[in-house]
């Protein structure tokens, strides 16, 4: 910022002294022609004034007479009415500037001359001058946007780290004024704004641990009747109550994740885990759905596959994508886990497919809204939480990819 600001400072102050010194250069042009001018006219006039007077005694002026009667570096010429002409440093093949006297007498004219060198010579001192009184200016210019950018550059810096602090959730924070009018407004918006979004995202923490609660309570409810199925003689509902019951726990996991992501940023503590198993897990628990859909989903099975993440966060997304391929998918869904030298891939197919134009806005909050995908705005954000990416790979058939970092922890 501070290099533009003296950038900017030297380009205005060059334009001005640019537009400045074009007209100023013209007219020191024309002073000094007129200046030589009138010494040639004064010099011609001294010279025809002797001329004659010379003419009058009877006698002319000598070549050697002329010379003493000019500077050294003019010229002059008398011609004489009879035709007889006396010159003195005669014109050479450069361009000269002249000055012309005539009168009635027998001394008809004479013309005094230089080269243009002389208008040059009286020129050159005063554009030094104006050259050094230039540069004068550009570096008085340069010390003042140096001094004027360190006034600037602090309390800007100062406005762009809280900024920072605040984009990245600290809301206690307070800008710093500077003196500065303009910055000072921009300070107390942000401390205003801050103050906004520290209210919002309270009331935000606040209801969603109220429904957190609601959640788990209803959750005990369901969970102490689903125990009671477990103790009946019927085998086949003793082991659906049991599956129920880890579904539950379960869900209970996955609403503790979701609490811990609304007030940490993380849906959980990262620990090291086998990929595939966790899948099947999950796969699991929308089998039944599928089987009264007369549907089908294949998971193949393949090499241990760890991975370090917080669990919850992964199944969160799991079953986000597998929930949308029951739902809003058609016929065999397809899962499969791989790894590649730094990710672990996740995907998850159906033979539906998709509006590619609309796959943008699956995962913004107006998606819930949608014909498709339940959650995956929450699911991109754990996914990201954990450093991954969750996105449409191929619309036709519907193809969602994670990506996790294969990131390690130390052997305990």
């Amino acid at each position: 910022m501070r290099r533009r600001l003296v950038t900017s400072f030297l380009g205005v102050t060059a334009i001005v002294l640019v537009l400045v010194a074009i007209p100023m250069g013209y007219l020191l042009q024309r002073v000094a022609t007129d200046e030589v001018r009138s010494q040639l006219a004064d010099q011609a006039s001294f010279v025809l004034n002797r001329a004659v007077a010379a003419d009058h005694d009877g006698v002319r002026l000598s070549v050697s007479d002329l010379e003493a009667l000019v500077l050294g570096d003019t010229g002059a010429e008398i011609r004489y009415a009879d035709g007889a002409v006396v010159q003195s440093n005669p014109e050479g093949d450069s361009e000269v500037i002249s000055a012309t006297i005539r009168n009635e007498g027998n001394v008809s004219t004479v013309r005094t001359f230089t080269g243009v060198d002389a208008i040059q010579q009286r020129m050159r001192e005063p554009l030094l001058v104006l050259g050094g009184l230039g540069l004068a200016g550009l570096m008085a210019t340069w010390l003042l946007a140096q001094a004027e950018a360190r006034r600037l550059d602090g309390p800007l810096r100062d406005l762009a780290q809280t900024a920072e602090r605040l984009g990245s959730g600290d809301f206690s924070v307070t800008a710093p004024r500077s003196g500065i009018a303009e910055l000072d407004s921009l300070a107390t918006t942000l401390d205003r704004t801050a103050s906004r979004i520290d209210e919002l995202v309270r009331a935000e923490r606040s209801f969603t641990s109220d429904a957190g609660h609601q959640l788990r309570s209803a959750l005990t409810g369901l969970r102490l009747r689903i125990e009671e199925l477990t103790m009946t003689d019927d085998p086949d509902t003793r082991e659906e109550a049991i599956a129920a019951l880890e579904q539950a726990d379960r869900l209970s996991s996955t609403i503790d994740d979701l609490l811990r992501l609304s007030r940490t940023g993380r849906a959980g503590v990262t620990t090291r885990f086998e990929l595939r198993p966790f899948i099947t897990a999950h796969i699991n628990d929308v089998a039944i759905t599928l089987r009264d859909q007369r549907r089908t989903i294949e998971f193949a099975p393949g090499p241990a596959l760890s991975i370090a993440a917080a669990p919850g966060a992964v199944g969160q997304a799991i079953d986000v994508l597998l929930w949308n391929a029951v739902r809003h998918g058609r016929g065999l869904i397809v899962v499969r886990a791989e790894m590649d030298s730094r990710w672990a891939i996740i995907t998850v197919t159906d033979e539906g497919s998709v509006d590619p134009e609309t796959v943008g806005g699956f995962f913004t909050e107006a998606e819930r809204h949608s014909a498709h995908g339940i959650g995956l705005p929450l699911a991109r954000r754990v996914v990201e939480a954990e450093g991954g990416r969750l996105d449409v790979i191929v619309t036709s058939p519907t193809t969602f990819r994670i990506r996790l970092p294969l990131a390690t922890l130390p052997d305990d």
